[in-house]
Parts: structure tokens; C-alpha cells; sequence
């Protein structure tokens, strides 16, 4: 009788907890900017330089138009042009475009782009 008893209680008390009711999900239009958490990263490694390289000609387009080649001194050409991470890059010769692409990766990592 005991265990009749327990078990019943047991089931009752399950029953009750498992049929809690939760919320619906709000439709879109009830979203506010407080209710969703987004985890936004910087860029870093290559696409860190390439970002700040971009920069240095006052337009963020995506267009490194200083040769790197060069330590971003000299105005680079669109037919010396490589492309790196979604950027693409302006080399000033054939010459700094051939040494650059040689290891890209090393390369954009060993740019240092002065500051303004």
C-alpha cells in the first residue's frame, strides 16, 4: 500500500512539474534590441592589418591602395593588384606585387602600417 501511495505521488508531482507552461517566442516585431545578446568579434591577425591598411586612404572599401610592398608609402596600382581575406591590394611594381605574393599570409602579417 505504501509503494502504491509513493508511487502516485511520485506520478502527481511529475505530472505537475512536466506540464509547466513556457513562454511562446515572441514574433519578430516584439524583439527589442535588449532581448538578443550578439557576440560581434573584431577581426584580428591578417584582417586586422588589412583593415587598418585600408584606412590609411580615408575610405574603408575594402581597396589597400597603398603598396605594402613599400611600408604603405607608395601609391599603389590597380594593375599590380593581389587579392588577400576579401581585400584587394595595390602594389606600386611588379616587382613588390611578385616579392608580396611569394607568402601572402606572412606577408600582410609582417605589414606595419604607420600611424596617422
Amino acid at each position: 500500500m505504501k509503494r502504491l501511495i509513493c508511487s502516485l505521488a511520485c506520478l502527481a508531482l511529475w505530472a505537475t512539474v512536466g506540464c509547466e507552461k513556457s513562454e511562446p517566442e515572441k514574433p519578430a516585431a516584439e524583439i527589442k534590441a535588449g532581448d538578443v545578446s550578439i557576440d560581434i568579434k573584431a577581426p584580428s591577425g591578417a584582417e586586422a592589418i588589412l583593415v587598418s591598411a585600408d584606412a590609411i586612404d580615408g575610405k574603408s572599401d575594402k581597396v589597400v591602395s597603398k603598396c605594402a610592398g613599400c611600408a604603405l608609402g607608395m601609391d599603389g596600382k590597380s594593375e599590380f593588384a593581389l587579392q588577400s581575406h576579401g581585400y584587394t591590394m595595390h602594389f606600386c611594381s611588379a616587382e613588390c606585387k611578385d616579392g608580396f605574393a611569394k607568402d601572402i599570409e606572412a606577408s600582410v602579417l609582417a605589414i606595419k602600417v604607420p600611424a596617422k
